[in-house]
């Protein structure tokens, strides 16, 4: 399986052909004499994708492919459904966050948050999906 290239830097692009070769490159028109009326597909790999070339098969396997197929492996909504236990939130206890208790303001939240790497894209596909209900 192949992910983004040179540690992360850059999104790895990929193109595949008539022939069924699949190209992996860091930059699109790196590769000579690749002729642009033999691609049949082409795709860029953002963060967290991937694509898998079986070298015996040939068989390719986008991102999605691939997560379909390991999904269905094991039943994990049911696991999920069986087993999650939810912590209630300030407000369904009767409260919220009160803004005296805040330990930083908006300002200084962002700047540690950006110090850190971290971006409201961040907490808002990973975080909070992983902790809300």
């Amino acid at each position: 399986m192949l992910g983004a290239s040179r540690n992360g830097l850059r999104p790895a692009r990929y193109s595949r052909t008539e022939d069924g070769t699949t190209y992996v490159m860091s930059e699109t028109g790196v590769i000579p004499g690749l002729d642009e009326a033999t691609i049949v597909e082409k795709g860029r790999l953002g963060p967290g994708q991937m694509i898998n070339v079986d070298l015996q098969t040939g068989e390719f396997k986008n991102n999605i492919e691939i997560k379909r197929e390991i999904a269905a492996r094991h039943p994990y909504q049911e696991w999920m459904d069986k087993h999650a236990k939810y912590i209630p939130s300030d407000n369904e206890l009767g409260g919220g966050i009160d803004d005296e208790a805040r330990e930083y303001d908006d300002a200084t939240t962002n700047f540690l948050l950006a110090s850190f790497g971290w971006s409201l894209e961040d907490i808002n596909m990973q975080i909070y999906d992983m902790a809300s209900r």
